[in-house]
């Protein structure tokens, strides 16, 4: 599968931790509306994205989050705290594409 990242200017930067996509990436989702999994878990850097911050904005460009609770994919409802470890599954929402 290919990556809508570009390693030069989206996704994971020099400090280990995921940024928005841009460019390439954002030209990709907006056009294709690719399946994304994105791996959370907030960390204390100032300049890292927080996990609330990516999940907003890929809800912003027509995406459902969804993660897995009891065996079974749910859909998830933003956090107001912090994010610890865990894996979402974004879906575009088709009803408003």
């Amino acid at each position: 599968m290919k990556s809508i990242f570009n390693k030069d200017t989206d996704g994971v930067g020099p400090d280990g931790a995921m940024r928005r996509p841009q460019n390439e990436g954002q030209k990709t989702i907006e056009k294709y509306h690719p399946l994304i999994t994105i791996e959370v878990g907030d960390i204390s850097v100032e300049i890292v994205t927080k996990s609330k911050e990516l999940i907003e904005y890929l809800i912003g460009k027509n995406y459902q989050p969804y993660n897995y609770v009891d065996g079974d994919s749910k859909m998830h409802s933003v956090r107001s705290e912090s994010y610890r470890y865990d894996n979402l599954l974004f879906a575009p929402n088709r009803d408003r594409l």
